[in-house]
Order: structure tokens, then sequence, then C-alpha cells
């Protein structure tokens, strides 16, 4: 579950609106949408402070789970070793002050969110381009092979020397890799034509 979708089970739960919550918390109605919608794509670390604040929830708890999952491991670790080395006599970070602020619980909790935010964004644009992928994959599925050689070919033409060696080399990688070969059990007639036009040549 995004945050996004987080943010509208909890307004669900307590029974307000995106307008309420807006009005308690300052964002604007247009970014609150968005969140909601898009499930995460506008959120920034003040926005999602701010919202946490006005639903009184811990603002990790707005974030999906694997990204709140590992904040909270780095922030326990960060923790661990501020303390070793804050009461640590012969560490050069004893007692310091400064070493102190930078190590601060609040420190380290906005740090952790912003770079969890980060990840989130990170994660959506690699969903995003493996669901642009798919569906080109799956707008090509009824094309016959002898039309994808053509493509394949023409294109192979206008490479230069280095970029069709990393055509051939990719080629490999995907030949070696048994997701992609040919189910035995079906007699593609189409592929064996394909064949006997590429034993020809």
């Amino acid at each position: 579950m995004g945050t996004g979708s987080k943010i509208k089970a909890i307004l669900k739960e307590q029974k307000k609106t995106i307008k309420q919550l807006s009005q308690e918390s300052g964002v604007s109605l247009n970014t609150l949408y968005s969140i909601t919608k898009r499930d995460s794509a506008a959120v920034t670390a003040p926005v999602l402070e701010k919202v946490a604040q006005a639903l009184q929830v811990p603002v990790f708890s707005l974030l999906p789970e694997k990204q709140a999952t590992e904040a909270l491991i780095g922030i326990d670790n960060l923790t661990k070793y501020f303390e070793n080395e804050y009461n640590n006599p012969e560490s050069e970070h004893y007692h310091s002050e400064t070493f102190r602020n930078k190590f601060s619980r609040d420190t380290l909790l906005h740090t952790a969110l912003e770079e969890a935010i980060q990840d989130i964004s990170f994660d959506q644009m690699d969903k995003a381009q493996e669901l642009a992928d798919q569906v080109y994959v799956d707008a090509m599925e009824g094309l016959p092979d002898r039309y994808i050689k053509k493509i394949i070919d023409n294109a192979f033409r206008f490479l230069n020397r280095r970029g069709k060696i990393e055509a051939m080399l990719r080629i490999l990688e995907l030949e070696e890799n048994h997701r992609f070969h040919i189910d035995s059990s079906t007699n593609d007639d189409e592929y064996e034509d394909d064949k006997e036009e590429f034993e020809k040549e």
C-alpha cells in the first residue's frame, strides 16, 4: 500500500474528508488530491510531516512498508553508532555537542524520511517503465515473427560497428535466458519458416 492509499485509509477510519485534512494540515487541496490519486507521486518530507501531524499518526506510518522499514532500521543503526561514539572516552566525538546535534533523533528522522521519499519516487519510475514495457510487448504480441525479424534487420543496418556488437551480445544474453525460449510443446510454423529462411542466408 502506497502513501496515498494509506492517507485515504486513515481518513476513512477517522471519518474525515480530504478538504478537512487540507484545512487542518495547511497542505493545499490540489497537493492532497495529487498524493491520494497518484498514490504518493507528489509527496515531499515537509508535506508528509504536516499530514501526519494533522492525522495524529507517526510520519513513517504513512510510507510504504518497504521504505518505512528500511528507514527505521537505518535510524536504529545510526543511533547505536552515535551512542557508542558519544559515550566512548577514547572517541574524538566523546560528549561532542556538534556530534550530538548531527545525530539527534529529530535530525535522523528527517534525513531518513527524505531518503525514503526519494526511494518511493525511484520505485514509481521503475514500475512505470515496467508497465510501459509490458504494454509495448503486449501490443507486439500478435505480430508475425517475419515482421519482427524485418524490423530488427532494418534497425541493425543503421548501427555502427560498436552498436552491432552490443546488439549481438544482448541477443545472446536473451538466448541464454530460459524465460525467452520457444515452447517446444507448441508447433510454431511461423518460427520454422523463419528458421528455414535464416539457414538459407
